[in-house]
Formats: structure tokens, sequence, C-alpha cells
């Protein structure tokens, strides 16, 4: 940075977020994650794959909003279960309480 410039604070910040350290698993699940100073806000392009196969797409604004895109054509894809996947993540992800 040039040394006229200082940052004086960091509004926002966004990264790619995984369930990677998960050795229980079932999916691997993982999305932008936007944060800031109040904590965790838009987690958006979301993917849960099994064995390099995506089976699902979301995005969560605010607290209470969830959509999720099923990939079509894939056979024996227990859905309740990849709901309970992108869940847990979530949770997970604001557990953390992540902070800009």
């Amino acid at each position: 940075m040039n040394g006229n410039i200082k940052v004086e604070a960091l509004i926002e910040k966004q990264e790619r977020m995984s369930n990677a350290n998960d050795s229980e698993r079932a999916f691997d699940v993982s999305a932008n994650v936007r944060t800031s100073n109040a904590g965790v806000g838009n987690i958006d392009n979301g993917t849960v794959t099994k064995d390099g196969i995506q089976l699902a797409s979301f995005n969560s604004y605010g607290g209470n909003s969830l959509n999720i895109n099923y990939a079509g054509g894939i056979e024996g894809v227990d859905r309740a279960a990849v709901l309970a996947a992108i869940e847990q993540f979530i949770a997970d992800v604001k557990a953390e309480g992540g902070e800009a």
C-alpha cells in the first residue's frame, strides 16, 4: 500500500468456506460467506457434492431465507440428507461467529 493511504476499517469481507475439517461429513459443502462486524451475512454460491458430483446448489440470505436447487438426473440422492448437510454447514459457519 502507498504510504499515504491508511485502512481505517474493514467493513465486510467475503471468504470461500467449506466443511473440509469435518471428518464425519456425508457431503462436501462449500459456499461464499460474507461477514462484517455484525457477524455472518449472506451465504451464496453454495455447493453440495459427493465423490466430485454436484448434488445441489444453495444460497442463504439473512436469517431464514434458504434457496436450494437439486441437480436433476442423479439417482438415489437423499434430499433430506442434503438439506441436513446444508443446514449444518450454515449453523457451523454462524457458530464460528465470522467477523470482518
